[in-house]
């Protein structure tokens, strides 16, 4: 299977975010305020010094099928299931077993509530600990058959060895870490 390319982001742009004291989850954030797209999630990774930050954002239909406060029994099943799977990334984030990740924290946001716009987006945020944080030159990202209504993750990266983006869909799996060598 063929790696995605990996575009750079340009090193101007982390230095000027780095100057102005925002840390790449900021920059991540500034950078997704964008179009609510459904089938489409965005998953923002920043690796340093043996910690690996994670945040996951999509439109809720990406997730449990729907977009409003669930209504029925099967909508609040479908979010509480959605939940439990967010809450496990190992089931759909899997780092090399050489780098030796632990999970740390995983906070999954109360994705029940639409917003003023009628939207319920669902957003997670996750850290792990790795022993060997050089050992991941790439990892791979099942979330598009934990959550098979999201057809397209566009990859957000940082790590001290460089920035980049890369897009998973249903012919992609694996993103290789900019800077390193599979």
């Amino acid at each position: 299977m063929p790696c995605p390319s990996v575009r750079p982001v340009p090193l101007v742009l982390a230095w000027i975010f780095l100057a102005a004291g925002i840390t790449p989850a900021t920059a991540f954030e500034l950078r997704h305020h964008g179009a609510h797209v459904h089938g489409v999630s965005d998953l923002d990774i920043a690796i340093d010094k043996g910690v690996v930050e994670v945040d996951i954002h999509g439109p809720g239909i990406n997730f449990v099928g729907f977009e409003h406060a669930p209504r029925s029994d099967q909508e609040k099943q479908a979010l509480a299931d959605a939940t439990r799977t967010l809450q496990q990334p190992a089931s759909w984030l899997v780092f090399p077993d050489a780098a030796r990740c632990t999970l740390t924290s995983a906070k999954v946001a109360d994705a029940g509530k639409p917003d003023e716009d009628g939207h319920m987006d669902v957003s997670a945020h996750y850290r792990f600990t790795c022993a060997r944080p050089d050992a991941i030159s790439g990892f791979d990202v099942g979330l598009l058959h934990a959550f098979p209504r999201t057809v397209k993750v566009n990859v957000d990266l940082v790590t001290p060895s460089g920035q980049g983006q890369a897009t998973v869909d249903a012919n992609q799996s694996h993103v290789t870490v900019p800077g390193t060598s599979p």
